[in-house]
């Protein structure tokens, strides 16, 4: 997050704005009424080269449990395609990149929670940006990477599972040193 990107408001916008066509059902295995690949190919096209048949075929599936992340590739289509991004001299590379990482690292479940939520909307604009190595406008490089990990449900999930690890564990030593106490309360009345 070195280079300073554009306002976060502008892609905030951007996101509420999404038009209903972008959350139609993306095509797999041939049923449905948006391609994909093509979207992704006009978006990657934009920012300068198009994208290589081997490339977009990811984006083409037949397995109905991708829906979630083609859905989101849609919403994230729509996002690039702002007029502002296309000022930061992004690669069609950094494009591809982050239409195929954002999914991943969101592990998204549901794209319409990223339109309609606004602190998830904010996380979507917040990855994407720091995908780019971009921070929002007016935010230092710490402020933005702050401001995102504060915000990142799947942060959060990772929180919640080390705090509950952590429980665990701390039960399971107090639980031995029971143990252990009870044998040593019951060595030392052997004893007597």
């Amino acid at each position: 997050m070195k280079r300073e990107g554009p306002p976060l408001e502008i892609l905030l916008r951007r996101l509420a704005e999404t038009p209903p066509e972008f959350m139609q059902e993306p095509r797999i295995g041939g049923r449905a009424q948006v391609v994909v690949p093509a979207l992704v190919n006009d978006c990657v096209a934009y920012f300068g080269a198009p994208a290589r048949a081997d490339t977009l075929a990811q984006f083409n599936t037949d397995d109905p449990r991708l829906r979630p992340k083609l859905q989101l590739v849609m919403v994230l289509v729509w996002l690039l395609r702002h007029p502002v991004l296309k000022t930061f001299d992004l690669s069609s590379g950094d494009v591809l990149s982050v239409l195929e990482g954002v999914p991943a690292a969101l592990g998204a479940s549901n794209a319409a929670i990223y339109i309609e939520d606004p602190e998830r909307r904010e996380e979507l604009a917040r990855t994407v940006l720091a995908q780019f190595k971009l921070r929002p406008e007016g935010e230092s490089e710490k402020q933005a990477a702050d401001r995102l990990m504060a915000i990142s449900a799947s942060e959060r999930k990772r929180l919640l599972r080390a705090s509950r690890d952590a429980e665990r564990r701390a039960r399971e030593v107090r639980e031995a040193l029971a143990r252990k106490a009870a044998r040593e309360s019951a060595d030392k009345w052997t004893r007597e």
